[in-house]
């Protein structure tokens, strides 16, 4: 019998524009995915990845849905997330509706994302939500859980 035996590779896709490479002021990661997708006609879900001093080190779209929604797994999240090396990630989807209103499947898709990321040692630091008038940060409205201790996960 033969197993085969598989190497990873993260393939850089194209360069986006940023403006701000640290995220010292609260808002650069929600600028940055407002500018990538705020006028897509269906929902985009985007992560954005950080370093240890919270500079952004790369991006993926992670899925692209419907109208009404976009759905997706931990497992598509993380995955890029930890073959960029990321120590941290900004979550960001749209609304081509309009609305900056987290629904309840948002906030529940942002608490399960958020404890995955601490089993894996990748704090989830916020997750926006996106529309052509603007952006709404769910960690300022309450909704993104906060990170233990350092940042660090227990099992870390």
């Amino acid at each position: 019998m033969k197993v085969p035996v598989y190497r990873l590779k993260l393939v850089k896709d194209r360069l986006l524009e940023l403006s701000e490479k640290v995220l010292s002021q609260p808002y650069a990661a929600a600028r940055f995915v407002e500018r990538w997708i705020s006028t897509c006609d269906r929902e985009h879900l985007v992560s954005v990845f950080l370093d240890a001093e919270c500079r952004i080190i790369g991006a993926q779209i992670i899925a692209v849905g419907s109208l009404g929604g976009v759905h997706t797994t931990g497992r598509e999240v993380f995955k890029a997330a930890i073959l960029a090396n990321a120590h941290g990630l900004v979550l960001g989807h749209n609304h081509p509706n309009g609305s900056l209103e987290p629904s309840k499947e948002d906030i529940r898709m942002t608490r399960r994302l958020s404890f995955l990321g601490k089993l894996l040692g990748i704090r989830l630091h916020d997750h926006v939500v996106v529309s052509r008038s603007g952006f709404r940060s769910m960690r300022e409205m309450g909704l993104v859980p906060s990170a233990t201790g350092n940042g660090e996960s227990e099992a870390a």
